[in-house]
């Protein structure tokens, strides 16, 4: 079955979008609303500078194979969920979009038989509405 544009889980322009946010949300006062996410950010930094200070030579902290590899798993967690975050906001948005577009487009079948965008319906118009009908409105 062959899905369209609007069914795929991931949009390229999405995923480009939510990619871009991801690197953004990053920012220390964007992290700070989300105390999980900060205490994780912070603990990434704190395991960058480990990781420095162990290639620097420090002999006392671990292997600097280990700490590399924690602190590049804490930066893909913050990563993703940056980019999840995106992902769910740009749907929404693109969502809510849709919807707006979606009133904005709707026919409404005028009891005269005359079918205009339900936009352009005045105070006091009255259409016919049957079964299965998306219902126009102007607001």
């Amino acid at each position: 079955m062959k899905r369209n544009s609007s069914t795929k889980l991931f949009q390229s322009e999405l995923v480009k979008a939510a990619v871009k946010q991801s690197f953004i949300k990053l920012n220390p006062v964007k992290m700070y609303r989300n105390p999980v996410m900060f205490t994780v950010w912070i603990g990434t930094l704190i395991m960058i500078f480990v990781s420095i200070w162990i290639v620097l030579g420090e002999k006392n902290q671990g292997s600097a194979g280990y700490n590399i590899i924690v602190t590049f798993i804490l930066l893909m967690t913050l990563l993703f969920a940056n980019f999840s975050e995106a992902i769910a906001e740009a749907r929404g948005k693109a969502q809510a979009e849709s919807l707006r577009k979606t009133r904005e487009e709707t026919p409404a079948k005028l009891e005269n038989g005359k079918i205009i965008s339900s936009s352009k319906l005045g105070k006091g118009d009255i259409f016919i509405c049957e079964a299965g009908d998306v219902i126009a409105s102007r607001w």
